[in-house]
């Protein structure tokens, strides 16, 4: 799977970007209500009666578990038999038990730790400018996936992940040793268009405050300016490509439409 490699960012983030810096997002940054979780929807489920050998199998397992002292003392038979008499609550426990545990839902104490780099495909697509771009106000960047700035496994003696979302509906599972941020990597079936990828770092390796990192020369491979950024802008970028030496030989593009199909199209306007 060839990871996406566009990075959209708004006019303000040239500034930075000049410097030779990217800003990576924190967890209030990305805005997901399911991370959260502010108001949660807990259904009411309703519990068929147990048959009487439903009630039986699931008492029995209860009692088999029972400590062997205790089962010396007080036979099947009898047990069965007095649980018979309160059944309307053992049967409540026991189904109780049987329950399925809820989800554990992302906690931001945990995620609130590490911050993240999103990478999206679509450099054609109006909706991903839309959402991603600022209403096509703003700019992307195309960056080398391929460089140790994403594949090497930690930064600033700092571990980092770089993997793909995956669409589920579901709820993301809990973390664990190996996958300890989940619910950065999760998103619904309805996000799937966005084939996002995200670097996720510690927030304490960040180069400079602001979740700020340094980028190496030669990251960027490419600038891509919204349709309706202000010509200033497009200015300051072609200068910038033409007189910085950390820039040099970066093309620059705006966006357009094309006159043939409903997609967007790159113009070249670098300097040359």
């Amino acid at each position: 799977m060839t990871p996406a490699s566009l990075v959209f960012l708004p006019p303000q983030a040239l500034a930075n970007l000049k410097q030779g810096y990217l800003g990576f997002t924190g967890w209030d940054g990305l805005d997901d209500p399911f991370l959260e979780n502010r108001r949660i929807y807990q259904p009411e489920q309703l519990v068929e009666p147990m048959s009487d050998q439903e009630f039986a199998d699931a008492l029995e397992q209860h009692y088999q578990a029972m400590d062997a002292n205790m089962k010396n003392m007080v036979s099947w038979a009898y047990y069965l038999e007095q649980a018979q008499k309160n059944r309307v609550n053992v049967e409540a426990q026991l189904q109780k038990a049987q329950k399925p545990a809820p989800s554990l839902l992302p906690q931001k104490k945990h995620y609130a730790s590490v911050c993240c780099l999103r990478l999206f495909q679509g450099l054609q697509s109006d909706l991903i400018w839309q959402l991603h771009g600022l209403q096509h106000q703003g700019f992307c960047v195309a960056l080398d996936t391929q460089h140790g700035f994403f594949q090497d496994a930690s930064y600033a003696k700092q571990p980092q992940m770089f993997k793909p979302v995956v669409y589920e509906d579901g709820r993301p599972p809990a973390p664990s040793r190996t996958e300890p941020f989940p619910a950065w990597f999760q998103r619904g079936q309805n996000w799937r268009f966005e084939q996002e990828w995200r670097l996720v770092r510690p927030k304490n390796a960040a180069d400079k405050e602001g979740l700020l990192f340094k980028m190496p020369k030669g990251l960027i491979q490419g600038i891509y300016l919204g349709m309706h950024v202000p010509k200033a802008m497009v200015q300051t970028l072609r200068q910038l490509v033409a007189m910085d030496l950390n820039f040099r030989r970066v093309p620059v593009y705006h966006m357009g439409v094309s006159q043939e199909y409903l997609r967007l199209v790159p113009m070249d306007i670098t300097e040359r």
